[in-house]
């Protein structure tokens, strides 16, 4: 069971929480994490925002995509839920990244919350190339069961 938030903070409305819940829901389905109470919040920011996040808790002072903050943390409300962390997207990079790259918006996007959803779960592509493969792998595995373009 699936406890997700979504908070749209930017005036881009192309993209709705139906959209990202089923795209965390598949990808923890695919790691066999489907039937566990973990709880996700997903946030759609503009670029100042980003920028601040990256600055802060990683040192970067310039826009991105994606950023997770994992907290592994137990609900002090209901004791089975694991609260796995937050994602935050930022659409109007993630659209400049996608036309850059020559690929669908609704592919970036699904891209980026496989790959946040992933940080969350402890992946890091950082840390070891041996890492990095694994995730990129798994990442290209997921993306094609869901093939976010039809």
């Amino acid at each position: 069971m699936l406890d997700f938030s979504f908070n749209n903070l930017t005036k881009d409305k192309s993209f709705s929480k139906n959209f990202f819940y089923k795209i965390v829901v598949k990808t923890l389905k695919e790691l066999n994490l489907d039937k566990k109470n973990l709880g996700i919040s997903l946030n759609l920011v503009g670029a100042d925002k980003i920028r601040r996040q990256n600055k802060k808790y990683l040192g970067k002072d310039k826009p991105t995509d994606v950023l997770s903050f994992p907290l592994d943390k137990v609900s002090s409300e209901n004791k089975s839920l694991v609260l796995l962390g937050d994602i935050f997207i930022c659409p109007l990079f993630a659209k400049r990244r996608a036309k850059r790259e020559n690929v669908n918006i609704k592919l970036k996007m699904a891209w980026l919350t496989v790959h946040g959803t992933l940080h969350l779960l402890g992946y890091d592509h950082v840390r070891s190339s041996k890492e990095s493969d694994k995730m990129f792998l798994l990442e290209n595995k997921i993306l094609k069961i869901l093939n976010p373009d039809r």
